[in-house]
């Protein structure tokens, strides 16, 4: 068992505990420190003692002043001087309490385990006591107190907690047969989680906690905690239906956002594009993450219509270059004329509203080179695409290759010689191509 995991059981055990039904007097448990404060301490003062009532309220209220301060060390000691000078055992089972906290091992334990063997005992003391031996790490009389405590209280609470003594010995066998008796006293969903991770976990039976936490929500609906937990478990066993079910359910009650993401990463995964497609229009509305489906899809034709959309809603420049891109890489005759006009119409106008993002200006710089429409045009593109970036291959290769069409041989070849022996610029066929040709006008 993780740490991580150990602390989450036990914290819920423990905290839990102090949630449900636990009064405030001496006698009892552990209270929270937010309701220390509220401790009638004038039940501690109801026996006589050899001090007087105020002496003794004076130092009851030092007592809780320091609970509430979180200052368990003076605490214990003043409980423990209150004791000595009374000899009333509530002092000593609050100084047990206060020295809990701090993780020592209180003298007066004996009084607490006397305590605990009355007939009936009382509830509070074995839970005192459960804790007591867990925080010792004695689990054998934990699991006896636990037994005990299942005995003679009817609380599914008590339940939880008599179950953390065999989930920290790692019994988790036995740690889930009590919480399946809590959760039958009360289905609550803290059980059923608890239940679903030790069986996932630990007893890696993922489908027994599929089938508790589906019980579960068929009873009492989805609720965030138990939904984010059934998604985990339903990606474990490779359900990805039921866990798209679960996030837009979580979806549904939250409306947060990230939801419908989890959705969507589970369809792009799996390559559903169309159902991915149906998130973003109907309910996520992320027009950018839509063009990369299409473009994922290579559909040119909702690529160019999205393209379209974007500008027309944004007015960013990006979306025109990138419109005259997915013109021409969506035409099958990559020399027609009028096709390459609209190209140039696309990004002569991108540029005139201040286009100036450099793959932009290679790719414009480029297609204006290799189809001679203006050479000199496409270098000076270029040239300014590399002063972005001034080791791209790729775009000195562009350049090279401008100077090529210009007939200038000898510095396309220099240009070239740049990336001639370097990756990965050197793994691309267009550019091995080029390198051959400027390689043999060179040396005419």
């Amino acid at each position: 068992m993780s740490r991580n995991h150990l602390i989450y059981l036990i914290t819920i055990s423990f905290s839990t505990v102090f949630l449900h039904g636990c009064s405030l007097k001496a006698s009892q448990s552990i209270a929270s420190v937010e309701n220390i404060s509220q401790y009638n301490y004038q039940y501690l003062t109801q026996i006589q003692s050899a001090l007087s009532r105020n002496e003794e309220n004076d130092l009851i209220i030092q007592a809780i002043l320091s609970e509430n301060k979180k200052d368990f060390n003076a605490s214990a000691s003043i409980y423990n001087k209150l004791y000595e000078l009374t000899s009333k055992e509530e002092y000593a089972i609050k100084e047990i309490e206060s020295s809990l906290y701090i993780g020592k091992v209180s003298k007066h334990l004996p009084i607490l385990e006397k305590l605990s063997q009355q007939t009936p005992p009382d509830i509070k003391n074995l839970k005192l006591l459960l804790f007591v031996y867990l925080t010792n790490k004695e689990y054998t009389k934990a699991k006896v107190i636990s037994q005990k405590l299942m005995s003679y209280s009817k609380s599914p609470y008590d339940y939880d907690l008599s179950a953390s003594a065999y989930i920290i010995s790692a019994d988790y066998k036995t740690a889930i047969d009590i919480l399946k008796k809590a959760y039958e006293k009360l289905p609550d969903e803290l059980f059923a989680m608890k239940i679903a991770l030790i069986s996932e976990k630990h007893l890696k039976d993922n489908k027994g906690a599929i089938q508790i936490l589906e019980k579960h929500l068929k009873t009492n609906g989805c609720k965030e905690s138990i939904c984010n937990q059934l998604y985990n478990n339903y990606i474990l066993d490779k359900n990805y239906q039921g866990a798209v079910e679960m996030y837009e359910k979580l979806y549904d009650l939250t409306k947060k956002e990230e939801y419908l993401r989890g959705v969507l990463r589970i369809h792009l995964s799996l390559e559903n594009y169309n159902k991915a497609e149906t998130v973003l229009q109907s309910k996520l509305k992320d027009d950018e993450l839509l063009l990369d489906i299409y473009k994922v899809q290579k559909n040119s034709a909702k690529i160019l219509k999205q393209l379209q959309k974007l500008y027309k809603e944004t007015l960013k420049t990006k979306w025109l270059a990138q419109e005259g891109i997915y013109i021409y890489e969506s035409s099958k005759d990559k020399n027609n004329i009028q096709m390459l006009q609209l190209v140039v119409n696309k990004f002569d106008e991108a540029l005139k509203k201040g286009e100036s993002e450099p793959t932009h200006l290679n790719y414009y710089g480029y297609t204006l080179i290799e189809h001679n429409i203006n050479v000199k045009k496409g270098i000076r593109l270029v040239e300014e695409a590399l002063k972005y970036d001034k080791n791209n291959g790729f775009y000195v290769d562009s350049l090279a290759w401008g100077y090529y069409k210009l007939g200038d041989c000898k510095k396309a070849d220099e240009i070239m010689k740049q990336i001639s022996t370097q990756q990965p610029w050197m793994d691309e066929p267009e550019v091995k191509g080029h390198i051959d040709i400027i390689n043999k006008c060179n040396k005419r």
